[in-house]
């Protein structure tokens, strides 16, 4: 559920930058929208499943954010080339291509960031959130305890 929702809301926030694109920059080659877009939306992504979804970050933001992109730029490969083949060869309109594309990707993204979240070691919120919450209730619930 929290992945879900985090993604929803990186979603909004990739369509956003990818219509900007389109409409105040002209960029008109929807492959061209959706690789910006979604390399944009990286630095979003990774806030809100921090706080939503992983929990804290190993070994810091900078590293986190670096294995994030990382992890990230293989899928931004082949999902462009998918948006491509969608848009030049299939003829799908930018935003029918934008969401076919998103479809897929979502799913492998959620398993790319599994694994690299916890890389070189372990979030202790991990199972916490398995009990029930996501990072956020597990927070403020350390941070009543403290008080």
């Amino acid at each position: 559920f929290w992945y879900m929702l985090s993604g929803m809301c990186c979603d909004s926030i990739q369509l956003a930058i990818d219509v900007c694109l389109f409409h105040a920059f002209n960029i008109t080659d929807p492959s061209a929208c959706w690789i910006l877009g979604f390399g944009s939306s990286i630095i979003f992504r990774h806030s809100f499943h921090r706080y939503l979804v992983f929990g804290a970050y190993v070994g810091g933001y900078c590293k986190s954010l670096t294995r994030m992109y990382a992890g990230y730029s293989i899928i931004m490969v082949i999902s462009t080339i998918f948006n491509i083949v969608m848009t030049k060869v299939f003829l799908f309109s930018h935003y029918t291509a934008w969401i076919a594309t998103l479809l897929w990707t979502g799913i492998v993204n959620y398993f790319i960031l599994k694994h690299i979240w916890s890389f070189g070691g372990s979030s202790g919120d991990k199972d916490k959130r398995k009990e029930g919450g996501s990072s956020v209730n597990v927070e403020l619930s350390e941070r009543n305890r403290e008080s």
